[in-house]
């Protein structure tokens, strides 16, 4: 277990440090899985957490050590596919509040190609 909430804090400090030096106010994510995210909205929204950290290749799975789990090559080494890291430019972990789940599911966002962009900080 303790192993796990380590993990989500290495990733979650390599989402923020890798999000603030590239400046960019959206998240670049496969089209497959912003689908799978909107589809499943109401499933995150109902997490107990009010930040969430979703793992959307493993969507609609809430709970972060499982989702984290699930991405796992060996003991050692996460298959996390950060932007930073991989150089594809798209996101696999995202991170959202209550507030704005609820404010991303009002908006419209572009599902046709192979990626799409969903603000990270989305308002109503």
């Amino acid at each position: 277990m303790k192993r796990a909430h380590l993990l989500i804090c290495v990733v979650t400090s390599l989402l923020f440090a890798s999000g603030s030096a590239r400046g960019q106010e959206e998240w670049v994510v496969s089209s497959a899985h912003a689908q799978c995210l909107f589809e499943h909205l109401d499933v995150y929204s109902s997490s107990a957490q009010n930040i969430l950290m979703i793992v959307l290749s493993a969507c609609p799975e809430t709970d972060t050590s499982k989702a984290l789990a699930s991405l796992t090559q060996n003991s050692a080494v996460p298959g996390i596919a950060l932007a930073a890291a991989d150089g594809t430019g798209v996101d696999d972990v995202i991170v959202y509040t209550h507030e704005e789940l609820t404010c991303l599911a009002k908006l419209a966002v572009d599902l046709s190609g192979p990626t799409s962009r969903l603000p990270k900080k989305p308002s109503c």
